[in-house]
């Protein structure tokens, strides 16, 4: 999973019809409508505000006056077929004059979906393992040849050396390989968390 890293624009035009794009990271719904609330006054001469937004497991979408099914939902699966999460997508339509049809809609809205995905950055969600080791003090040069594989580690001294770790979860089986066949080294715990790099 991926969650958009910011706050991002983009701008499409078909048939004289504008389609303004954004994507915003949003931790709650409540965050999303609070958005899509502030960008409603901002944009209170919109022909048509759609949107969706996913957090969590939560989706939203609505298709704001457009013929059932061919804005919010679109929007939707591209946020769905892309691997986003925590995240509020809005097309925003000025009418141009020309009608698009259901289809030519629905086209309009998932490109303008996919051309500001296109266009933004990502923070991909990773695993990463915490450890507590504590090791003699012969031993530290095994630890301090494999530090690059830790994102961070902390060090305590006392009769043994301890160690707070963390890494991705991509290097756990580099970091194993190095310390088990070293029986002082003791593995005091091991944590998981969820973060999105």
């Amino acid at each position: 999973m991926k969650k958009v890293n910011g706050i991002f624009k983009e701008e499409y035009e078909i048939n004289k019809s504008r389609f303004i794009s954004y994507l915003f990271s949003v931790e709650t719904s409540f965050e999303a409508k609070e958005i899509l609330k502030n960008i409603r006054k901002e944009y209170n001469d919109a022909t048509h505000v759609c949107y969706a937004y996913i957090v969590n497991n939560e989706t939203h979408s609505n298709d704001d006056g457009e013929p059932k099914g061919t804005a919010g939902v679109p929007i939707l699966e591209v946020l769905k077929k892309n691997d986003i999460t925590n995240t509020l997508c809005i097309v925003i339509r000025y009418f141009g004059g020309i009608k698009l049809g259901a289809g030519g809609v629905l086209r309009a809205y998932v490109q303008s979906s996919v051309k500001v995905i296109e266009n933004s950055l990502f923070a991909c969600e990773r695993v990463i393992y915490k450890y507590n080791i504590s090791l003699p003090y012969d031993k530290q040069n095994i630890i301090e040849k494999i530090s690059d594989l830790f994102l961070t580690f902390n060090r305590e001294f006392g009769d043994t050396i301890s160690y707070d770790i963390k890494l991705l979860k991509e290097n756990e089986g580099k970091f194993l390989d190095v310390i088990t066949p070293h029986k002082e080294i003791v593995v005091k715990s091991k944590d998981e968390e969820v973060s999105f790099l």
